[in-house]
């Protein structure tokens, strides 16, 4: 059994399983300099001391697949919130062998009693985060390190890792990642799903609307795939396409150019050039602002009680949260479209406006023609 003393406790939490994992948040995410990320530890430990589990709180920088899972849950909350990864300095698997005396090792070592097992280089809890097993199978099959371990060596580990988790975790198979098989490995790099994450019958429709700014119009289509959250955002961006300058400038010009520059008549119809340009100006803008302005699809989503896994509804609540994720994201994504679509629109003002100062000045315009 590990020993993991914590300094400063009154008493030591002990660890025993096989395998543990042992993390180290990046500075910006610790729990002392970040307040969100020290909410989802302190609600965790509270979940997991109603429930007769060592408190992440008081085994940090170690946790059990399971309290991992509780705080990754609470976690992608935050992620949920700000639309931005929690990224880590650290994170392993740990193994100990209780069987053996207890000697803290140390990362990046082989030495010690509980010692550094598989380290997960670049780990970052992103939006499509599912579970330690796909993360951790991944690494494994993919990692260039591996590279000199066999497929059968690489099942093993995997096997008995996947053991760990199901006793720690207490779920049902479908909720560890699906293994590989040797000829997926062959063709590169792996990308595993986990089947209960696998569900879109469930996920609600999301209309995607296109613009056409030639006709001004929208076509519509239905797409389930809330996998596809991100490619969603961009193609309801309906950005104004900026129309070619001389488009305006285009039924004045002739006029214009033929008109001798002496008469009466002739500044009359410049100024109903000058007339008929702003007029479209002040049209083209109002179509673009009222066009080009996204409104971000939302998901439905609900208020729900974590659920702890294997429990009844796991599945919902999980879906339920990954919903308020995609959502963050489209709002997201929609106010850096409307901020690109302003932009165009002033763009289109300015070029608008120096039509507007070359019919204005009848000289400039004798200068273009000749």
């Amino acid at each position: 059994m590990g020993l993991f003393k914590k300094k400063n406790k009154t008493k030591s939490v002990m660890l025993d399983d096989k395998y543990t994992i042992r993390l180290e948040f990046a500075d910006a995410f610790k729990p002392e300099n970040n307040p969100q990320v020290a909410e989802a530890i302190e609600s965790a430990s509270e979940f997991e001391c109603d429930n007769g589990l060592p408190e992440v709180s008081a085994t940090l920088p170690f946790m059990t697949f399971k309290t991992t899972e509780d705080l990754f849950d609470r976690l992608r909350n935050v992620v949920a919130e700000t639309a931005e990864p929690i990224e880590f300095s650290y994170l392993a698997i740990w193994l100990f062998d209780k069987n053996q005396k207890a000697k803290m090792g140390k990362p990046n070592s082989e030495g010690g009693n509980p010692h550094e097992y598989i380290t997960l280089p670049g780990f970052k809890l992103d939006y499509d985060y599912q579970n330690l097993t796909k993360a951790i199978f991944e690494t494994i099959f993919n990692l260039p390190e591996n590279s000199d371990v066999s497929y059968d060596e690489k099942i093993e580990i995997c096997q008995d890792l996947k053991q760990a988790y199901l006793e720690s975790v207490n779920v049902d198979e479908n909720e560890v990642a699906r293994l590989p098989q040797e000829s997926e490995v062959d063709k590169g790099a792996v990308t595993l799903d986990v089947p209960a994450y696998s569900v879109t019958a469930s996920e609600p429709e999301i209309n995607v609307t296109t613009y056409n700014p030639d006709s001004h119009t929208f076509s519509t289509s239905n797409r389930v795939d809330a996998s596809a959250a991100n490619s969603v955002a961009e193609s309801v961006a309906m950005t104004p396409t900026t129309p070619e300058p001389s488009a305006p400038v285009a039924q004045p010009k002739p006029q214009v150019a033929k008109q001798p520059v002496k008469s009466t008549p002739e500044v009359h119809e410049t100024r109903s050039a000058v007339r008929s340009i702003n007029d479209t100006v002040d049209d083209e803008q109002a179509i673009a602002r009222e066009k080009g302005h996204v409104t971000a699809p939302q998901f439905e989503v609900a208020e729900l009680d974590p659920v702890d896994p294997g429990q009844h509804g796991y599945v919902e609540y999980q879906v339920n949260q990954r919903r308020k994720t995609y959502n963050k994201i489209l709002q997201n994504s929609a106010e850096k479209l409307n901020d690109k679509n302003e932009k165009a629109i002033m763009d289109l003002r300015e070029t608008y406006k120096k039509a507007v100062d070359l019919q204005q000045d009848p000289a400039k315009q004798r200068g273009k023609t000749e």
